[in-house]
């Protein structure tokens, strides 16, 4: 049997011997065989044909599978790029009023469209820092205002002898007397650079600062010794919250930074409270150190409480009395320099209680 007409290679006459029958598929055309038996021999009957019909078919699916597919593509894109911009719209929405927000308008707020989802949660963020921001702001503005004005007040009378001194020969009583205005102008002038000093110092955060470990009681009992001795018989020390293990009295500090916050609350008590007794306690809350003075002096009005610790600020009803307002800043930013928090509470001539909170240099000590 020849194959030279058939591109068939002999397993194909082989299953047609063996079966009967046989088909395959070359190339586009489909080839089918049966094996004849006849009085003349035996004869392999082969037919051959091409589907033009299916393979028309199976081109125009293929096209269309390819067009479906690009449309698809482009649909999807298209679809895809909408909800996309519709999905990030609250994000723009943000994002442009945020940059409406500039240093001389801090008091817009973002509009809050989404209360209960995580857009929601970023807006109410921001709104809180553009309060804290806004509040900084004022509060920098006030006390460039306040700083200015006292400083101001020295130099406008030192200028105002100088000049009155220089208008005319005096004699010396009255030279004498300018210069110990002067004096006492420019004494004043000192103590108030100073403070800002002390206060510009307390503005940087704990790097650099010499720390050691501190014992709370220890450095109250010390600090009395900066007073004078009819102030010391006003103070009376309540040491009786003492935890029995002196480990949780133990923190780290700058012993000079602290004793100025110390002394400043101090000091403002027994100002405040002319001739009236001052607490002073130590005690421990969990791992937090908890030093009170409590004085019986004219207290700060409650509308008023929360201004305090600004600098330059004073209250309604302390105006009377010397100093600059920069006691309870300055000590306010020393105990946060060390991780803790000052609190207040006060009752209008009943007396205020102020607690630096100090955290333990141990969280571990039972």
């Amino acid at each position: 049997l020849s194959t030279d007409k058939f591109p068939l290679d002999m397993k194909f006459f082989d299953e047609v011997l063996e079966t009967g029958k046989a088909e395959v598929k070359k190339e586009s055309y489909y080839y089918t065989a049966i094996l004849y038996k006849d009085n003349q021999g035996d004869f392999v009957v082969v037919l051959s044909a091409e589907d033009l019909y299916g393979t028309a078919k199976m081109r125009n699916l293929l096209n269309t599978l390819l067009i479906a597919y690009i449309l698809s593509l482009l649909i999807l894109f298209v679809i895809g790029r909408y909800y996309a911009k519709e999905v990030l719209k609250p994000i723009s929405d943000i994002i442009d009023q945020v940059n409406k927000i500039k240093a001389k308008n801090l008091h817009l707020r973002l509009a809050n469209e989404h209360k209960n989802d995580e857009l929601g949660e970023l807006t109410r963020t921001f709104n809180s820092m553009l309060i804290r921001l806004e509040t900084s702001f004022e509060m920098k503005s006030s006390f460039v205002r306040n700083a200015s004005h006292e400083l101001k007040n020295p130099l406008t009378a030192i200028i105002g002898q100088t000049e009155v001194a220089l208008g005319k020969a005096r004699s010396a009583r009255e030279y004498t007397t300018t210069l110990k205005t002067i004096e006492k102008e420019a004494l004043r002038l000192d103590e108030l650079i100073n403070a800002l000093f002390e206060l510009a110092h307390t503005e940087h955060d704990a790097k650099g600062l010499i720390v050691e470990r501190l014992r709370a009681d220890e450095l109250v009992i010390k600090l009395k010794k900066s007073f004078d001795i009819p102030s010391v018989d006003r103070m009376n020390f309540n040491f009786q919250l003492l935890p029995k293990n002196p480990d949780k009295l133990v923190f780290t500090g700058n012993h000079g930074l602290i004793k100025v916050a110390l002394f400043n609350i101090l000091d403002n008590a027994l100002k405040y409270s002319e001739k009236g007794k001052i607490d002073l306690s130590v005690e421990t809350s969990n791992n937090t150190i908890l030093i009170a003075i409590k004085d019986e002096g004219i207290g700060i009005p409650k509308e008023e409480l929360e201004n305090v610790c600004e600098p330059f600020y004073r209250a309604s009803n302390a105006r009377s009395y010397s100093g600059f307002g920069f006691g309870l800043a300055l000590s306010q930013k020393i105990i946060r320099l060390h991780g803790g928090e000052l609190k207040m509470y006060s009752e209008m001539d009943k007396g205020t209680l102020v607690i630096a909170q100090l955290p333990n240099i141990n969280d571990t000590v039972t």
